[in-house]
């Protein structure tokens, strides 16, 4: 049986500005902000302390991967923000925001509403935000790719960038932009376009000093997997263990985005005949994933896909098949019938019920 989508490919987030008192990725800072922030009522300055350290919280929150946290946080952050109006930044930031995380935890169509209003919020902005924009776009563009709509998605990322190509004193934020659209094209095997690409990404991260350790991590994940592909295996393993090396100093051995570079290794190590390591390797990476994600995310189906075809090579085929039924249960909950990922993992366990048939004649 195929490892037919071996890999949750990473997607780079454009941060938006969480407080509207700091600098922000347009260059404005609260000064210049047209909405609100002069002659506020008490009400309002209050709520505006109350937002911003919700919104720290929050961030917080879904950096560390506790995303029903942040969900939570940022539902009391927004009901701060409305009380500027419906067209202030803060609805903006805080909407994208949650957009974002329930786009980590597979809602799709929650993730669509809210980014559909932070761009719609975004589009009033006088004078323009086009770096939050562009953040938006890119989330939006996401979601598209997590439900199978590749075009959308492509034109959308493309947009994204058309934007952030404009402001040359941004290179991480198109760095990031840039990487999103080469995963994209990584995902539909399309090397001739990802790898150009991500060799630019790449470039521009280690000339900065101000790249993160995660967007570095996410970046050498990302190309790992054209190594893998291209049969590179050493170069693929090199650094796909460089890039958990940097998310677990970071964030923690039991971070998600830690189980996703983990199921990548998991395939090198299954390419070269290490299916041992590889189980292993895999059994970790569900774990994480059900402490963190829930048993109902579409990356734990991923990982539990790649175990049921590990156990397959291993010729266990009961075990296979557990986890298969598991995986195909939570992408069709999760993305309907007719997903590409649904798909697939009907067929894997079609395939899986033919080979326990034949074992038993």
């Amino acid at each position: 049986m195929d490892r037919a989508f071996a890999t949750a490919l990473l997607f780079v987030s454009l941060m938006l500005p969480t407080a509207v008192g700091a600098q922000s990725q347009d260059g404005a800072d609260s000064k210049s902000n047209p909405k609100g922030d002069v002659n506020l009522t008490e009400e309002q300055k209050q709520a505006s302390v109350s937002w911003n350290v919700a919104m720290t919280l929050a961030k917080q929150a879904m950096l560390n991967g506790k995303f029903v946290d942040a969900q939570t946080i940022l539902k009391t952050a927004l009901t701060e923000a409305r009380k500027f109006g419906p067209s202030n930044f803060r609805v903006a930031v805080t909407t994208w925001e949650l957009a974002q995380s329930h786009k980590e935890r597979g809602e799709y169509k929650e993730a669509q509403e809210d980014v559909a209003e932070a761009l719609h919020v975004l589009e009033e902005q006088k004078p323009p935000r086009p770096m939050a924009y562009a953040g938006a776009l890119n989330t939006l563009a996401s979601i598209h790719k997590e439900q199978g709509q590749y075009d959308e998605a492509e034109k959308t990322y493309q947009k994204a960038i058309a934007i952030l190509e404009k402001n040359d004193g941004e290179k991480l934020a198109l760095a990031a932009g840039l990487d999103n659209l080469g995963v994209l094209y990584q995902k539909r095997q399309m090397f001739d376009k990802a790898i150009p690409i991500q060799e630019r990404v790449l470039s521009i991260y280690e000339s900065s000093p101000k790249t993160s350790p995660r967007d570095m991590a996410i970046c050498l994940n990302n190309i790992a997997e054209s190594y893998r592909y291209q049969k590179q295996n050493d170069k693929a393993r090199s650094s796909f263990e460089r890039a958990i090396k940097l998310m677990v100093d970071k964030y923690g051995a039991d971070h998600p985005t830690v189980a996703t570079f983990k199921d990548n290794l998991s395939a090198v190590l299954k390419d070269e005949g290490k299916l041992a390591e590889a189980e292993k390797l895999e059994g970790d990476v569900c774990r994480i994933y059900r402490n963190t994600l829930g048993n109902n995310h579409p990356d734990l189906a991923i990982a539990l896909h790649n175990l049921a075809n590990l156990y397959a090579s291993m010729g266990n085929n009961a075990k296979a098949i557990e986890c298969e039924r598991e995986a195909l249960s939570i992408f069709e909950k999760a993305f309907g019938p007719t997903h590409p990922l649904t798909v697939q993992s009907k067929s894997a366990m079609l395939e899986l019920s033919r080979n326990a048939d034949n074992s038993n004649k």
